[in-house]
């Protein structure tokens, strides 16, 4: 159901339902957490509750960054041995939102997949014992 510039779904709860009036939420309740909901009552009424937090004035652009996080993840590959791989992930995955901005709709590498590339850079790095690549990292300081 659209009504003015927002479209509107119909949601039923048993308790909200009394003789004919209907509810509607807003389409984009579950994306941005829009409160807004459209009583029509059986007279024709139509009663707006709440404000719109859907709208904003600036466009959002879905941006894809995977390959340029796997490009980040391995260049830090070899540089921090002794940093978790999620931790790794997650200061990429930070420094992503810091460098486009936090509301422009960025599409991240999923953890296991970036933590799998880590992995595998570094097996190819060090011969798959990660170890001894650290011992002789702490040897030569």
């Amino acid at each position: 159901m659209q009504h003015g510039d927002h479209y509107y779904y119909y949601y039923y709860f048993y308790y909200y339902y009394y003789k004919t009036t209907k509810y509607y939420a807003c389409r984009k309740s579950r994306t941005t957490k829009c409160k807004v909901r459209l009583v029509c009552q059986d007279d024709g009424t139509v009663h707006i509750k709440g404000d719109h937090v859907c709208i904003t004035g600036d466009d959002v652009i879905a941006r894809v960054v995977q390959e340029e996080m796997r490009l980040h993840l391995e260049l830090r590959r070899l540089g921090e041995l002794r940093v978790l791989l999620g931790r790794i992930w997650r200061d990429v995955k930070d420094e992503m939102i810091r460098k486009y901005g936090e509301r422009s709709g960025l599409r991240f590498l999923p953890k296991r997949e970036a933590i799998g590339v880590i992995r595998r850079c570094r097996d190819a790095a060090t011969g798959g014992d990660a170890f001894r690549a650290i011992e002789t990292e702490q040897a030569n300081r």
